[in-house]
């Protein structure tokens, strides 16, 4: 990315960069076709901030997906709401447990070895937004 006064103000260095050093930076989140390897959609924002965060950018390409789809991706995207969101839209998900949840393998069914379907209920409180 160019080192422009246009690029610098929509999309600052960190803070610990010193002053005259460095390039803009920016936090990029996309949708791979895993069959074709071909970018479906990406969206781009600030490093930093918020609603800059991966989550944040993801729900901005959401709308790539269509009933039938299999949304796959990493630990972070495992929260219930993505689940709830995509799920209702008939879409399926597929993704490593996050670490900060527990997993009680006496619950749910066993598919495999470290390999269960489990049932979440809803949280108590909804996160803003």
């Amino acid at each position: 990315m160019p080192d422009t006064e246009e690029n610098q103000s929509r999309y600052p260095q960190p803070s610990s960069q010193a002053e005259g050093v460095g390039f803009p930076q920016v936090r990029l989140a996309g949708v791979v076709c895993p069959s074709t390897g071909a970018v479906l959609d990406a969206a781009v924002g600030p490093y930093a901030g918020k609603g800059s965060g991966e989550l944040s950018l993801n729900r901005r390409l959401e709308d790539v997906f269509q009933a039938g789809d299999v949304f796959l991706a990493d630990a972070l995207y495992c929260n219930y709401f993505l689940v709830v969101r995509l799920q209702a839209r008939g879409i399926g998900v597929l993704f490593e447990q996050n670490g900060a949840r527990n997993t009680d393998f006496r619950r749910g069914e066993r598919l495999g070895t470290r390999d269960h379907l489990a049932r979440w209920e809803n949280p108590k409180r909804d996160p803003s937004g």
